[in-house]
């Protein structure tokens, strides 16, 4: 949690310089950015009030206060930042025009920010969701319902923000269209990559005299409710594939390499698509890297296809491919 905290913060900052370079490009403009980012007394005085409570009320307080405070101060942040962008400008006053890079990276730091306090949210919620119905009360409910409101709400903030990328429709903006490309660039290739890379790794399991223990095969070995198992599945395999697709290689990368190039694009969704998997398989180091050489992989493949519905079909194909390979290896 430090760890993303921490990136979060970096991301707040690099906006937060974003928005002061915008400021900057008009003299009359020139002190805006300050005048709506001061720490006024009232700021203060809420910082302290949300340090004492935290304090007072909260175990563990001085360990968990930093990443409290940041949860707390994010919505503050996001209202002046909408405050500011209302502000630069206006009438009689000239409007510093943003490029459209900076527009496209601007909009992408505003996704991950108003995403995370979102789940922030939300999370708080679905702890009392076993209250209501009890089958979501496990660890497995938990895991299924913050998958789909996270899903749900990662798509919304992209399909809003992507509009920008064309007047095309969301279907392009992402790179949801075939173009030019043959049957065997689109389908062939990624499946065969997708393939090798679920053969690779049901080699490992099947090689394996002792499967390591991770926070996820503890989630499925806990589980005891047919139906939600079988909803596990179904998503890992269907919904999960195209989601990621669209969100890391369809919008982030798009951005990414509007702003930075192809190169630095690959390399970062890779990572970043293998750090949110780490929790996962915290313990099991040989599928962290899987993870870590297929998001490459795909990433590549979008780079080189020009398309996500590569990535999609390759990861389709591995998901499906290590779901059911170990199956016949077993026998």
């Amino acid at each position: 949690m430090a760890i993303v905290l921490l990136g979060l913060a970096f991301i707040v900052y690099l906006d937060a310089r974003m928005l002061r370079r915008l400021c900057r490009r008009s003299q009359r403009d020139a002190r805006l950015f300050n005048d709506v980012f001061n720490v006024s007394p009232v700021l203060t005085v809420i910082i302290a009030g949300l340090i004492l409570f935290h304090l007072a009320i909260v175990e563990n307080s001085p360990q968990d206060l930093p990443q409290f405070l940041f949860i707390a101060l994010l919505p503050i942040y996001l209202l002046r930042r909408i405050r500011f962008l209302n502000s630069v400008g206006g009438r009689d006053r000239p409007r510093p025009v943003p490029t459209e890079t900076e527009t496209l990276v601007s909009d992408a730091y505003n996704v991950i920010l108003i995403w995370f306090l979102a789940m922030v949210v939300i999370g708080a919620f679905l702890k009392s969701a076993g209250q209501i119905f009890p089958a979501f009360g496990s660890e497995m409910g938990q895991l299924l319902l913050s998958a789909v409101f996270s899903s749900a709400i990662a798509l919304i903030l992209i399909v809003r923000a992507s509009q920008k990328f064309s007047g095309r429709g969301f279907l392009y903006n992402v790179g949801l269209r075939k173009g030019e490309r043959s049957v065997v660039e689109v389908f062939v290739v990624p499946v065969l990559i997708g393939l090798f890379f679920a053969i690779v790794s049901s080699l490992i399991i099947w090689l394996r005299h002792e499967q390591p223990v991770t926070p996820l095969s503890k989630i499925i070995d806990a589980t005891d409710s047919v139906w939600l198992f079988a909803v596990f599945l179904a998503m890992a395999i269907l919904a999960a594939p195209f989601i990621e697709e669209v969100i890391f290689r369809g919008y982030f990368f798009h951005v990414l390499s509007r702003a930075r190039g192809e190169r630095l694009a690959i390399y970062v969704i890779a990572l970043v698509f293998a750090f949110l998997h780490i929790g996962q398989y915290w313990g099991d180091w040989a599928a962290i890297v899987m993870v870590m050489l297929l998001g490459f992989a795909l990433t590549m493949l979008r780079a080189w296809s020009g398309t996500t519905l590569a990535s999609i079909i390759a990861h389709y194909a591995y998901n499906a491919g290590v779901t059911i390979i170990p199956f016949y290896m077993v026998k």
